[in-house]
């Protein structure tokens, strides 16, 4: 159930969870118009993770308040932090936002051992964030 991954994710200040909360409806609501058995086929049926720059443009198209782009974007995070959607490595690298650390923080516990990694100290700050995005998608 969506509500058990989205309340692990959320933060606990009372204003930031709703406005979150309110991301999450937004992206379901228009997921919903979709096919598809889960929250993630419905993602790939309705064209946003080929669409990694325009996706938000197309679900709050219809004017709806709860859909706000940023409000949108912020519930999107919230479902992958949650494992409800897992995007394609390009979106995660288009729309990365500062938000996979958290990923990481709350689904991988390698993340500390990679970053721990000699190796990976001394690589290159694009070939770092890209290892932890492959972390993410799996």
């Amino acid at each position: 159930m969506v509500t058990s991954e989205v309340a692990v994710v959320a933060p606990k200040e009372r204003h930031a969870r709703a406005t979150l909360i309110r991301g999450v409806t937004g992206v379901l609501r228009w997921l919903e118009r979709f096919p598809g058995d889960t929250w993630e086929q419905r993602w790939l049926s309705s064209g946003a993770d080929s669409a990694p720059r325009g996706w938000t443009r197309a679900a709050s198209a219809d004017n709806d308040p709860l859909n706000r782009q940023k409000e949108l974007t912020n519930g999107a995070f919230c479902l992958i932090h949650g494992r409800v959607i897992r995007p394609s490595f390009a979106w995660l690298l288009i729309n990365n936002h500062g938000q996979l650390d958290r990923f990481l923080e709350i689904n991988d516990p390698l993340l500390a051992r990679l970053r721990e990694l000699p190796a990976y100290g001394r690589g290159l700050l694009r070939n770092r964030r890209d290892a932890e995005h492959c972390l993410a998608r799996c």
